[in-house]
């Protein structure tokens, strides 16, 4: 779901570093042999199709190569063709500083008479219109929500995140309120809406959405937030944190006193202390690693049971990992470490430079990187070498260059990673 407008345009997308370049489409999970068309700036492939321009022209090429019509543009940027891309069949098309909608054939779905448009899908969009109002629209132009709204965002189905008086609420797509709007902050998780005031006299509340109908729950609290995908908390005004599941089925009282608790993987999560000390307690709130370390909030376990925990040495503050029985696995003697599988992590000694280590022998490779850092994907993280002028490449979870660092920029977007070298750019098919 992308919101386009003409010259004020937000990246949404997974975008690392990127400059302008050609296009080359590849199948097989391999590098680029040969080379393709010539365009100076490139979008981000989705659905099958690709924005690119040539500076005056906005075309949308398929990925077997096709080149539709051209749309007037002054573009002087990548990320100016980031908001560009197919949803559901769908996708923007501007004229004259204005944008529409257009199908795969490139027919006209909504002409060029909006600021901006967001896609829902191929029959739901959010635009502003000339007048500078905003609002949902259908297929046909109809409109569908009335009211002073701005900022709306889908949530779910028929369900908009919108603003109204600087406070956030929530309305169906036929314009009824269903959060009322009081709130400054909105945050959707599962069925869940945590709606939270800033205000010091505010009220917190949380929804949820059952059979349809969007229903306040009897909950008062401070402070909201997610924990997982399984749980939230509550802290309520005496400051004890109280854990809900999704399903609503049970709740857990902490009663520590704890400043900050932190997300639960396998039972396990990072506590505050009033001392701020930090450890590890689980969802009974046994404390299963001594408070001992200095907080941090990246310090939480990740899949492969591991924690990357700070404390202080000699004076310096150093990095170490442990496992979920507190056993160092590597010792703190680092500046930084990044942890790619139970078996690779990446560290630092003085954060000038990263190598691979094996953590089975505790083996350092003799390759070395400048950068070593995670992508929006699980499975890839962005390396580079070089100062000023850095080269791109990507590891996999085991330490291996998938894309060896010889690229001036690198995209990672879903299953396509876009390349550019030598002012020309390529995608890679990474089938998760």
């Amino acid at each position: 779901m992308k919101r386009v407008v003409i010259f004020s345009i937000v990246c949404i997308a997974s975008i690392l570093f990127i400059t302008g370049g050609a296009l080359l489409f590849q199948e097989e999970n391999a590098l680029p042999e040969q080379l393709s068309l010539d365009y100076a700036h490139v979008g981000k492939y989705q659905n099958g199709y690709v924005a690119v321009s040539n500076g005056t022209q906005l075309y949308y090429i398929s990925k077997e190569g096709t080149r539709g019509k051209g749309y007037a543009m002054t573009v002087e940027s990548n990320e100016q063709l980031q908001a560009f891309a197919y949803t559901d069949g769908v996708a923007p098309f501007p004229d004259n500083n204005l944008v529409g909608v257009v199908d795969e054939s490139g027919n006209v779905i909504l002409p060029a008479d909006y600021q901006s448009v967001i896609i829902v899908d191929n029959h739901t969009f959010v635009v502003v219109d000339k007048e500078n109002e905003e609002y949902v629209i259908d297929r046909k132009g109809n409109r569908i929500t009335e009211g002073n709204y701005y900022q709306i965002e889908p949530l779910m189905d028929d369900l908009f995140l919108a603003t109204k008086d600087s406070k956030k609420g929530v309305i169906k797509a036929d314009g009824n309120i269903v959060i009322p709007f009081d709130y400054d902050v909105i945050e959707r998780i599962d069925d869940y809406f945590l709606a939270t005031s800033n205000q010091p006299d505010g009220i917190n509340k949380i929804y949820q959405l059952v059979n349809q109908k969007v229903e306040a729950l009897d909950l008062s609290f401070t402070v909201c937030s997610a924990v997982d995908d399984q749980y939230f908390y509550l802290q309520n005004e005496w400051g004890a944190y109280i854990l809900y599941d999704y399903q609503g089925e049970k709740s857990i009282r902490f009663q520590g006193d704890y400043v900050a608790i932190g997300t639960f993987h396998n039972n396990l999560a990072l506590a505050l202390n009033e001392q701020m000390q930090m450890g590890y307690i689980n969802l009974q709130e046994d404390v299963v690693i001594p408070f001992m370390y200095t907080y941090d909030t990246s310090a939480d376990f990740t899949d492969s049971g591991y924690a990357v925990v700070s404390k202080e040495v000699n004076g310096e503050l150093k990095k170490g990992l442990i496992n979920q029985q507190n056993e160092e696995i590597l010792p703190f003697d680092y500046t930084d470490i990044l942890v790619l599988s139970d078996q690779i992590v990446a560290v630092s000694l003085d954060d000038s430079s990263y190598q691979l280590l094996s953590l089975a022998d505790k083996t350092p490779q003799t390759e070395t990187y400048t950068t070593v850092v995670p992508t929006s994907r699980k499975d890839l993280f962005l390396v580079t070498k070089g100062g000023d002028t850095p080269l791109y490449g990507l590891l996999d979870t085991q330490g291996q260059e998938v894309v060896p660092p010889i690229y001036q920029a690198i995209t990672v977007c879903d299953d396509q990673v876009l390349l550019q070298q030598d002012s020309r750019a390529y995608t890679i098919d990474f089938t998760i």
